[in-house]
């Protein structure tokens, strides 16, 4: 089964592999299983060298056949490997599986479902053949097509009656309807956290309701662990860090007790990596970035290599390593499809203006934010666009433009209100209380400091933020507040929104014996 360590090839079971190819696979079927071989290098040497296959080998390899599985080869392949069973193959192609993400995620679902009954009769053998085929090419296909509309239509629904629809309508307990909310989360969420949250909460609550006979017990703990990644992610960027940490550990044990499949892993590990750069766990971050690499790399997929380079980057930027960042992108641009992603293009280069103003290339981070501004806007995402303005005004900053920049944070504050993103609202808000003090004006940071604590007073309540915001406000009311203290209050926020255990004042203690 996929996820499973893999066994190479060896000559015997190549032989074997390249028979049943001769004998049973039409071109279609025989391209998609030699891409999975020539995926692997030692596998791919024995394919090579083998006098003994080297005929069937040249006939097996059609260049006009797709690289991966679809729907008819892979219907094909399953049929002549059960019509004509023959053990060696079958592991064979068990273990080939797990090479490629993209054949996988259609290949494992069959595999739980395609092993011979015990001591059948051809006839029973050959109808469960023909109702695995039938079902995945007529039932799963109309599944999938009627996923984006009834996931549509579920997220149309008013909030208070979505969970009661979802309760009463079984069509909307599929695989296929929980991987549209999964994708719709994912698009929401640079965009829209609430409603990128409320998509993957549904999702969530639609993996429980899916029938386990459907799809297998394994596959179905592979699905829920897939959701909860994504509502993991959907809390994270909401700004509730603790909430996304509980949310992985339960994504964690469902993956355990499924299949091990590839697709799963990588689902999981890629929004995982992103939480824990987050909480500024950056070595676990490349960590799981770098398994997730190296199953793409053994794919050959050139973009999602590309895609994880560029989020490898982003958490370099974020460890404290603007130069190595700026490498991991050199090496992205020259992987990624734009033209399939266009968002990616946006990405890159708004981390590579953040590695350039970590790095104090000030002028040249201007210039870059021309091209990120022109993306933000090409994309058209709010957050992506707010993103960018924030960076525009440290430029400014830096460069003297202080009426300017003040008038972007503000902006900026009140934008990151609208979209109930607290933490981001305070942050922007200090930013901007900073600027003010440095200038000797007190009146408008008693007027943020008032309006930081209603942020947090009138949300999801933090109670150690509130703490640290109070203290601010009673130094700026009584015209104490300092430079150090909003630096301080700053950096315990950035701090707690990562870990919500942190206390205010055991923070304020360990930054006074680093002091002392």
């Amino acid at each position: 089964m996929a996820g499973q360590t893999h066994r190479h090839l060896d000559r015997r079971t190549w032989s074997h592999l390249a028979r049943f190819c001769r004998e049973h696979l039409e071109p279609t079927s025989r391209g998609p299983l030699l891409h999975l071989v020539e995926s692997c290098e030692v596998c791919r040497c024995v394919l090579q060298t083998s006098d003994e296959t080297s005929e069937p080998v040249s006939e097996a390899i059609h260049p006009t056949a797709a690289r991966h599985f679809d729907e008819e080869s892979l219907a094909d392949l399953i049929w002549k490997l059960l019509q004509a069973p023959d053990p060696v193959v079958a592991s064979a192609v068990r273990d080939l599986t797990g090479l490629c993400p993209s054949c996988d995620t259609l290949l494992v679902r069959f595999f739980f479902h395609s092993e011979k009954p015990q001591g059948a009769e051809p006839e029973e053998a050959e109808r469960r053949i023909r109702r695995l085929v039938r079902n995945w090419l007529t039932d799963n296909a109309q599944e999938r097509r009627a996923a984006t509309r009834l996931a549509s239509e579920l997220l149309a629904t008013p909030a208070q009656r979505r969970h009661l629809l979802l309760r009463n309508r079984e069509s909307l307990h599929t695989w296929a309807v929980c991987g549209e909310l999964c994708e719709t989360s994912r698009r929401l969420a640079p965009e829209d956290p609430k409603a990128s949250l409320e998509a993957a909460d549904l999702a969530v609550e639609v993996a429980k309701r899916i029938d386990p006979v459907a799809y297998g017990p394994d596959i179905l703990a592979d699905i829920r662990a897939t959701a909860q990644a994504f509502y993991g992610n959907a809390v994270r960027v909401s700004g509730n860090l603790a909430g996304a940490e509980e949310a992985f550990r339960r994504a964690r044990r469902y993956l355990a007790e499924g299949s091990g499949h590839g697709v799963a892993r990588l689902q999981v590990a890629e929004l995982e990596a992103t939480l824990r750069s987050a909480q500024s766990r950056t070595a676990e971050a490349l960590e799981l970035l770098d398994e997730v690499l190296a199953l793409h790399r053994e794919a050959g997929d050139d973009h999602r290599q590309g895609r994880t380079l560029i989020k490898r980057a982003e958490i370099c930027r974020h460890g404290g390593r603007p130069e190595e960042a700026m490498e991991v992108l050199a090496a992205a641009e020259e992987l990624a499809d734009f033209d399939a992603e266009p968002r990616l293009a946006f990405v890159l280069e708004h981390t590579r203006c953040y590695c350039l103003i970590d790095l104090g290339r000030y002028t040249e981070a201007a210039r870059q934010l021309e091209t990120a501004q022109a993306l933000a806007q090409k994309v058209g995402l709010r957050l992506d666009a707010l993103r960018v303005e924030w960076l525009v005004a440290k430029i400014d900053l830096v460069q003297g433009r202080i009426g300017t920049a003040a008038g972007k944070l503000r902006s900026i504050r009140d934008a990151f209100l609208d979209l109930e993103m607290g933490f981001d609202a305070a942050l922007a808000s200090l930013e901007l209380a900073i600027l003010y003090l440095e200038r000797g004006m007190t009146e408008p940071v008693k007027r943020l400091a008032v309006e930081m604590l209603a942020i947090f007073q009138s949300g999801d309540v933090h109670r150690e933020a509130v703490a640290a915001l109070i203290v601010f406000q009673q130094a700026a009311l009584m015209e104490q507040a300092s430079v150090g203290i909003a630096l301080e209050v700053r950096d315990f926020l950035s701090r707690a929104r990562r870990d919500r255990r942190l206390a205010f004042r055991d923070f304020r203690s360990s930054s006074e014996e680093g002091q002392g």
